[in-house]
């Protein structure tokens, strides 16, 4: 392995550490009715949240997982499409924990703006995930699959949108 392998890995981990640490702050920011219920859920039942994100994510990531591995475009696509809605779901989720997180910042360092302290706890949840070895194979699968848990069901709410008025 040589030097600029390392480099290459390294910078493979950080692009997708930042990535992932804007990704959050955005579905933080634009999705904030179902990050706000995620984030109750989160904190009403952690645990029944994670175990329910294991089930969807064995079942919906295995399956998709199988599709994108078969000869067949469609069958790719297809597998493609439901992991990559699996992550939209799980980053929908895992944002309400980085409402959590902030919030618990927030409150031990008052002099931080609002987007300051979500900022910092979405640092720390992806920071957490790229710690070697208690991150990678302990840290990520709690995180994904608590997010999968409650993404799914705050994407099962019901929500009625008020009409939009015009003020002339």
């Amino acid at each position: 392995m040589l030097l600029g392998d390392v480099w290459a890995v390294i910078a493979l981990i950080v692009g997708i550490a930042v990535c992932a640490w804007a990704l959050l702050l955005c579905f933080s920011f634009f999705f904030v009715r179902r990050t706000g219920a995620a984030k109750a859920l989160i904190i009403k039942s952690p645990v029944k949240m994670i175990l329910m994100g294991l089930g969807a994510t064995l079942l919906f990531g295995g399956t998709g997982l199988v599709l994108s591995g078969l000869p067949f475009p469609l069958a790719k696509l297809a597998g493609t499409v439901m992991l990559l809605g699996l992550f939209a779901i799980s980053f929908t989720g895992s944002a309400g924990l980085v409402q959590i997180v902030g919030e618990r910042i927030h409150e031990l360092d008052t002099r931080l703006s609002a987007y300051g302290a979500m900022s910092r706890g979405a640092m720390f949840v992806v920071l957490s995930c790229i710690f070697p070895v208690l991150g990678w194979f302990l840290m990520t699968p709690i995180i994904l699959c608590l997010g999968v848990g409650a993404g799914l069901r705050v994407m099962r709410l019901k929500e009625s949108v008020p009409p939009i008025v015009n003020p002339v």
